[in-house]
């Protein structure tokens, strides 16, 4: 079986949370952690001209955020 028909391994939470910590830092905004009925997260950042990128995930992101979507110290 050769890559191109290998089934894509879905990403860890933890890749996912990397790559949500470089696009943050990129200036895009969180925009929350969304409890889904089938028992996942939807993490979504956006930025404007852009179009939203959307996480599922089993666990929430683990930052805390202001509502302009800034990171806090979580307290």
């Amino acid at each position: 079986m050769n890559a191109e028909t290998q089934p894509e391994v879905p990403k860890t939470n933890e890749e996912y949370f990397k790559e949500i910590k470089t696009l943050l830092a990129e200036g895009w905004r969180f925009e929350g952690n969304v409890f889904e009925q089938n028992q996942t997260y939807r993490l979504v950042v956006s930025k404007e001209g852009e179009e939203e990128r959307i996480f599922h995930t089993t666990k929430p992101y683990p930052e805390m955020f202001d509502s302009a979507g800034k990171a806090t110290d979580g307290s």
